[in-house]
């Protein structure tokens, strides 16, 4: 999900190749200044035999199984501490569990009793929603990783010792196995210090939501690659423009300079010409996208949800940002003003510092207490 602090955790996860958090995405990459000056991954260190390039034995993982919780990893109002929300009522939330820094920015569930995330040099692990117990999953793990939907398999970005190379790994049936290379650009010479410079930034790496395909957007970088579940590439677009990508169903959609694009089963078709959303996120029901867009300059930001089906789309609010699915019936997004003459700010628009609920089905909105979505459980269907 792209919420501003996974916005922030997948720019930065792209640049140190290990995905989205806390401060706002301005605070995040301002915090890296040094990082963000250059869109090159750096890479695990290697020895002459490049471990991380071979194939290697990784846990095997049974079928997650079936559940009715909805689950959010958030941030609340007056913290910075991961926390796990169960919103299965979304009257009545409770709180699962509290993380403290014991994940990042990158953190997702696997299933409705498992997290996983990228520790720091220690590689990719699988996790109990307390972080109790932990399953190193990959030694060369990085952040930028995903997960089938089944929880069986992974799939990774890592290093070699090409620093213009990335590498595909997929973690199934008990094999850590490289499954395709993909060759980087060097650039650098601009930074993402303001949301206005890097909002429309995207490093993510996903599964469908069937599994039966994954996919890679950096931008800037490598551009986009499609592939099958095991690793066989489909499609390559390489250019920068293309961002902001999106799975429902078997239909992967992303943004470029002509607006939504869509690929489904080796086809691609325009969605939305002329549109240039920001932080899409589907519907765990299937069947929509929420998204914002900007007015012109980057200014009052707008709420729409598009219907996948029709191809229809509706505003549900302005003055609002980064919207992201609760459950297939409760949205949440960040409130926006204008930037007073007086403030000085890097962006015609600030965060009023209110965070809200929209029921879909009677346009109710309310005040939340979480200022902040990392991941939502289940994922979009």
């Amino acid at each position: 999900m792209n919420s501003p602090a996974r916005v922030g955790v997948a720019l930065i996860a792209g640049l140190v190749l290990m995905a989205c958090g806390s401060p706002s995405p301005t605070a995040i990459v301002s915090s890296t200044a040094s990082a963000t000056r250059s869109a090159v991954p750096s890479h695990p260190a290697t020895s002459l035999t490049d471990p991380c390039s071979q194939s290697e034995p990784a846990p095997q993982f049974a079928r997650s199984a079936p559940s009715t919780r909805s689950l959010a990893l958030v941030n609340l109002k007056g913290s910075n501490d991961f926390v796990v929300r169960d919103i299965t009522d979304i009257n009545h939330p409770s709180t699962v569990s509290s993380l403290g820094n014991q994940v990042a920015y990158s953190a997702q569930f696997v299933s409705a009793t498992e997290l996983s995330d990228a520790l720091g040099t220690q590689g990719l692990f699988r996790m109990t929603l307390n972080g109790s117990q932990r399953t190193l999953v990959a030694a060369c793990g990085t952040q930028l990783f995903a997960w089938s939907p089944d929880g069986t398999d992974a799939a990774y970005l890592s290093g070699s010792q090409d620093p213009q190379v990335e590498q595909l790994h997929i973690v199934s049936r008990g094999r850590d196995s490289v499954v395709d290379s993909i060759r980087t650009p060097i650039v650098g010479g601009f930074g993402c210090e303001n949301r206005t410079s890097c909002e429309s930034w995207s490093f993510r790496l996903m599964y469908s939501p069937t599994g039966a395909y994954i996919s890679l957007v950096q931008s800037p970088g490598t551009g986009l690659r499609i592939w099958t579940s095991d690793g066989k590439l489909l499609k390559t677009v390489d250019s920068w423009l293309a961002t902001m990508p999106v799975w429902s169903g078997n239909s992967f959609y992303w943004r470029d300079e002509k607006g939504v694009e869509m690929w489904r089963d080796g086809a691609q078709s325009s969605v939305l010409p002329g549109v240039s959303w920001l932080n899409p996120h589907a519907s765990p029901a299937g069947g929509a996208i929420v998204y914002h867009v900007r007015d012109a300059d980057h200014t009052t930001s707008h709420v729409f949800l598009l219907d996948t089906a029709t191809g229809r789309t509706r505003e549900i609010a302005q003055s609002r940002s980064y919207p992201s699915f609760l459950t297939s019936r409760y949205l949440w997004f960040l409130g926006e003003r204008p930037c007073a003459a007086s403030e000085q700010c890097m962006d015609p628009t600030v965060e009023s510092g209110t965070a809200y609920i929209y029921d879909l089905q009677t346009a109710a909105q309310s005040q939340s207490i979480i200022t902040r979505v990392y991941d939502v459980w289940p994922h979009p269907a």
